[in-house]
């Protein structure tokens, strides 16, 4: 399990990391995923069904847990980005970046003045000790063929830890089924966006991560230069359970 200084410090793209993803914003769930041997756990604030206070409840049982918290806040918003921070988190990852002015404006948003426009407050993180110049982690997605575009000029912004190719929405933009990974790499337009990302970003040292279902999807995604593999989420997990289940018992 790697501890915030890990990822903020040595991580390369080359240093694999397993990414846990809470969307039910459940407790009990967040723990149960924490301690399954993730690396990095990360709460869904966009698509959550649940709200502040309970991304809150879950940032506390991640940090009890001892695992590196990230929050996905639902957009480029310096307040939003700001109370994820406060809840505890050690990072944030942002979606719908898609400039490198976007990637500075998120990267601002979680420092603190000189350096950057985060608000101090006597929140949960100043409760933790965290100090002023501790360095939160700012992680942007890449979810549509203009961002990937622009992923050189993102991954140069001073500040941004890692990018994430959100390749569901990716798949809807250039009109394939977003569950069908196996498409993706057959279709002659996802395939060059998904390859060109891991290869932009190297340059600067930063860790690509994006969602594996499958130990064949991992391997290839490995293969591109992906180093953060990203789990099925705690809700998606539970349902596919459920169907395995209810087949096997069925069948019986």
């Amino acid at each position: 399990m790697a501890s915030t200084e890990d990822v903020t410090g040595a991580v390369t793209p080359g240093r694999q990391l397993l990414l846990g993803w809470c969307t039910s914003l459940d407790t009990l769930n967040a723990e149960i995923v924490a301690r399954s041997g993730v690396d990095i756990v990360c709460v869904d604030g966009q698509h959550g069904a649940k709200g502040w206070t309970d991304v809150l409840r879950v940032v506390q049982v991640l940090s009890a847990a001892g695992v590196t918290t990230l929050v996905r806040v639902p957009e480029l918003d310096a307040v939003t980005i700001g109370h994820a921070l406060d809840c505890g988190a050690d990072g944030v990852v942002v979606p719908f970046v898609e400039t490198a002015q976007q990637a500075t404006l998120a990267v601002n948003a979680c420092r603190y003045p000189p350096r950057g426009e985060r608000s101090w407050g006597p929140s949960r993180s100043s409760v933790l000790g965290k100090k002023v110049s501790t360095e939160a982690l700012c992680v942007v997605m890449i979810e549509t063929p203009a961002a990937v575009l622009e992923v050189k000029s993102i991954a140069a912004v001073e500040g941004v830890s890692a990018v994430i190719v959100g390749s569901r929405d990716m798949s809807l933009c250039v009109g394939l089924d977003p569950l069908d990974d196996d498409a993706m790499f057959e279709s002659e337009v996802m395939l060059p966006l998904i390859e060109s990302v891991p290869r932009d970003c190297r340059a600067h040292g930063l860790p690509v991560g994006i969602p594996a279902r499958t130990s064949d999807q991992a391997r290839r995604f490995r293969e591109l230069g992906y180093s953060w593999l990203i789990l099925p989420s705690d809700v998606a997990l539970l349902g596919r359970a459920m169907r395995e289940c209810v087949q096997a018992v069925v069948g019986q």
